[in-house]
């Protein structure tokens, strides 16, 4: 072989390379790279992943209050059911009455400490309720199935969160929706509405709380209030001590209660 020949294979060989190092490396570019609708190449980006949701119930919701409602019952009309969810330290705790209808006023009292579940969405009663889960909404808790993660459309086990009037009396406890349903107060006038109310000192025949018909005068900034049963146990549970018919005022000394109630009319 002569040296022209041997350089023009040399050449030639180096060439080849030339070629596949420049074609491996365009195949491993554009690996790298993702290819649009259009045809034409785009450069991959990483997409950051999605800070987690820390808007739970737990600490987005006011939970913490009183929770009333009647529940279905199988062998009766139904439990008369108060739910009270608070806070001790770090510990959130719960008493839970109820009371089977037409059942001789037997009431069943459980309290205990709770521990949130389902990333902060649920509570869980502990061993004491048998571990009733409890789903927390806005104004309102539903008492869920077992293996029930959420509420269904079902609002016979839901109860709606009272508001509260306090007072040297006591602590009174009315359903939101019987104020909501009060919508010509200013044409009347008036609130009417049923209240509990649980008593700071029970009464000379034992009575530990009462439910009432309590009408607010706004015309004349009074307080009246009819249809008043008495019971022993607190909420209006027990057995019904006495009752009374007649009309009675809701004294200005009394002024927490008093002052918080004719709030109402404004």
């Amino acid at each position: 072989m002569t040296k022209s020949n041997k350089l023009t294979q040399n050449a030639i060989l180096f060439g080849v390379c030339l070629v596949t190092a420049i074609f491996l490396l365009a195949c491993h570019s554009r690996s790298e790279m993702e290819i649009n609708p259009q045809g034409q190449p785009v450069e991959s980006i990483e997409m950051p992943e999605a800070p987690p949701d820390h808007h739970t119930a737990f600490d987005s919701l006011d939970w913490a209050g009183v929770y009333h409602g009647i529940v279905p019952c199988a062998s009766c009309p139904g439990i008369d059911t108060w739910l009270i969810i608070g806070n001790e330290g770090q510990n959130t705790n719960f008493s839970l009455f109820e009371s089977y209808l037409e059942n001789n006023g037997a009431v069943f009292e459980t309290r205990g400490i709770a521990t949130w579940a389902q990333n902060g969405t649920l509570l869980d009663l502990g061993e004491a309720a048998e571990h009733r889960r409890v789903f927390i909404g806005e104004g309102h808790v539903t008492f869920l199935a077992a293996g029930q993660a959420l509420p269904s459309s079902d609002n016979r086990y839901t109860l709606n969160k009272m508001e509260v009037f306090s007072g040297t009396s006591g602590d009174l406890f009315v359903d939101p929706d019987e104020l909501a349903s009060q919508e010509n107060v200013s044409q009347n006038r008036s609130i009417t509405f049923q209240g509990v109310k649980n008593l700071s000192r029970p009464g000379n025949n034992g009575y530990h709380s009462m439910i009432a018909s309590y009408t607010v005068d706004c015309e004349h900034g009074k307080i009246r209030i009819d249809q008043v049963r008495f019971f022993e146990k607190p909420f209006g549970q027990g057995q019904g001590v006495r009752s009374n018919s007649r009309t009675i005022d809701l004294l200005p000394s009394d002024g927490p209660l008093f002052q918080s109630l004719l709030v109402l009319c404004m």
